[in-house]
């Protein structure tokens, strides 16, 4: 050997000839082993929760709520008084400013209908409960008939219901009014 310095870094690398391998930075068998545990857990817990339930809960419960609708859906006509006569109003069909909406009733069989206006999903007016049957009555009292007059362009819905509160689909009706 010289007395020159000597350069580790031009050194050829020695060789590893121990042939056991390295760990790798992927993951390991044990980790996937867990994995599959736990995914398996998952599918028998949503397998054994569904055959837990009596199958003759679906099909009564999917009549009750026929029945249900049945019973209280409610039906909503509007007319537009012009000139003091009532038309029937079709969705969809804009009115003009000044005139008058009059509204009509009826229902599979005998109930309590609540009748109010919303504007942009806020209620802006409660008309009260109208007592309904498969006979279409208009919406009045000792008083006359009930209307809603449109003295500006406004776009307004008017919705009946025979559930307490809020308009579920077996049970409302609406209609959108758009006054120009």
């Amino acid at each position: 050997m010289s007395d020159e310095p000597r350069n580790d870094a031009d050194a050829t690398p020695e060789r590893d000839l121990d042939p056991t391998p390295e760990p790798s930075s992927g993951m390991g068998v044990l980790p996937l082993i867990a994995l599959a545990s736990l995914v398996l857990s998952v599918i028998a817990l949503v397998v054994l929760r569904s055959t837990d339930a009596d199958p003759d809960d679906a099909p009564a419960s999917a009549e009750q709520e026929r029945a249900a609708a049945t019973e209280t859906a409610v039906q909503l006509s509007l007319f537009v008084e012009r000139e003091g006569r009532a038309e029937p109003l079709p969705p969809g069909t804009d009115i003009q400013v000044g005139d008058r909406v009059l509204f009509e009733l009826s229902s599979a069989g005998p109930t309590s209908a609540r009748l109010w206006i919303e504007e942009g999903g806020v209620t802006i007016k409660d008309l009260g409960n109208v007592e309904t049957d498969t006979a279409p009555v208009m919406v009045g009292g000792e008083g006359g008939l009930l209307a809603w007059g449109f003295g500006a362009a406004r776009t307004v819905t008017v919705r009946a219901s025979a559930a307490d509160r809020g308009c579920p689909a077996t049970s409302c009706a609406s209609q959108v009014v758009v006054a120009r």
